[in-house]
C-alpha cells in the first residue's frame, strides 16, 4: 500500500516537473501514440463483438 502511494508521489511530481521544449514534445508525441493505440484496440474490439 505504502509502495504505491510513493509511486504516485513519485509520478506526480514528475509531471510538475517543468521539461525541456524537446522532452515536453516527446512526452506528448508518446501520449498521443498511447492514445491513439487505445483507440485502434477499443476499435477492433468493437468490431470483433459486432461480427
Amino acid at each position: 500500500m505504502q509502495n504505491s502511494t510513493i509511486a504516485g508521489l513519485s509520478v506526480e511530481a514528475a509531471l510538475a516537473v517543468p521539461l525541456p521544449p524537446p522532452l515536453k514534445h516527446a512526452k506528448t508525441s508518446i501520449a498521443k501514440r498511447m492514445v491513439n493505440l487505445g483507440l485502434q484496440i477499443l476499435a477492433t474490439f468493437k468490431n470483433r463483438s459486432h461480427s
